[in-house]
């Protein structure tokens, strides 16, 4: 199935649905019951959510879609910018192999749509590289930076990579400064102004009540195994950094270094573990699975890749469905 996806074809690229609903398969069964660790940050978004889709069949199939779709969308960023050896459908795959490993990553919430509007603001800084009239990226890259923000304060760790895009892909500029803060700010008036006019109530809880909390005890050992495996991948990612640089171009090597800080931000994640809800990882899943995909391709046999994907898949859908437990 590797060797499927490394190859960026348009059909290839629409497999990356079925693969998504094979993965995510799992939410569409109500009887199906999960660990006992919230999806929801907050009480508001889980009845916003609730409210506005009442049925559960049809937001697991919003989810599928919004996560298929970033992970195209991921791929479209790596290609565009040439940020891989090869063209490839890679990063997208694995994305959606990692927002898929828990039941709980399964569900709708507040994180896959923050995610979403993280890569669409991630698109648009990614652009400003020598661009005469970077204006509308400016602009948009701020105005989708404070809709995330709204999803989540998670997303506001994004401001770092944006900074350092700022600072390695353009020269300084007051100017361009004042673009990215207007798009900001106009974001949040508009948010501001929706919640004015219908009233809502809980933004105090939606930010600091519950997202602010104490990191827990993990006694889960899946959920321990799974912290591992995460930390395992940012290792890899971290230290195959001059792997990573070899044979690139300039344009790439300062891409390549956005993408290394927003790894860097996703640290902050610790402080807003929101009771270890394991959807507030998701913001750290983009760039691991572009470094995860770069070390695939650099697989001297890729059938090496094919054996831990495809036991990967096993587990996860085992994981849903519980056909075996290993303890």
């Amino acid at each position: 199935m590797i060797h499927f996806f490394r190859r960026n074809l348009f059909f290839n690229s629409l497999m990356l649905l079925p693969y998504c609903i094979l993965l995510r398969a799992g939410s569409f069964f109500s009887s199906i019951t999960s660990l006992d660790v919230s999806s929801h940050c907050t009480t508001y978004w889980e009845s916003a959510i609730n409210q506005l889709i009442p049925n559960s069949i049809l937001q697991a199939i919003i989810a599928v879609i919004l996560i298929f779709l970033q992970g195209a969308h991921l791929n479209h960023i790596v290609n565009k910018h040439r940020m891989t050896v090869v063209a490839t459908l890679l990063p997208g795959m694995i994305y959606i192999m990692l927002t898929s490993i828990f039941l709980e990553n399964l569900t709708l919430t507040q994180y896959t749509v923050g995610n979403g509007l993280s890569l669409l603001a991630i698109s648009n800084f990614m652009a400003i590289y020598k661009k005469y009239k970077p204006e509308t990226e400016f602009f948009m890259s701020g105005f989708w930076l404070s809709f995330a923000c709204i999803c989540s304060p998670i997303y506001g760790l994004l401001i770092i990579p944006l900074i350092v895009a700022f600072i390695s892909l353009r020269t300084f500029n007051l100017k361009e400064l004042l673009q990215i803060t207007v798009g900001g700010i106009s974001g949040g008036i508009i948010v501001a102004s929706i919640h004015y006019f219908i009233n809502t109530e809980g933004l105090k809880q939606l930010y600091i009540t519950q997202h602010f909390t104490e990191v827990p005890t993990i006694s889960n050992l899946y959920v321990l195994g799974f912290l591992g495996f995460i930390l395992l991948m940012i290792l890899m990612s971290i230290f195959s950094f001059q792997k990573f640089q070899i044979k690139k171009s300039l344009p790439v090597k300062k891409k390549l270094a956005v993408m290394y800080a927003m790894l860097a931000s996703s640290i902050g994640i610790i402080t807003m573990s929101c009771s270890l809800n394991l959807n507030s990882l998701y913001y750290m899943l983009i760039p691991i699975a572009y470094f995860m995909s770069m070390l695939v391709i650099h697989f001297r046999k890729l059938m090496i890749g094919e054996i831990i994907h495809t036991i990967c898949i096993v587990l996860i859908i085992n994981n849903h469905f519980n056909f075996y437990s290993f303890l």
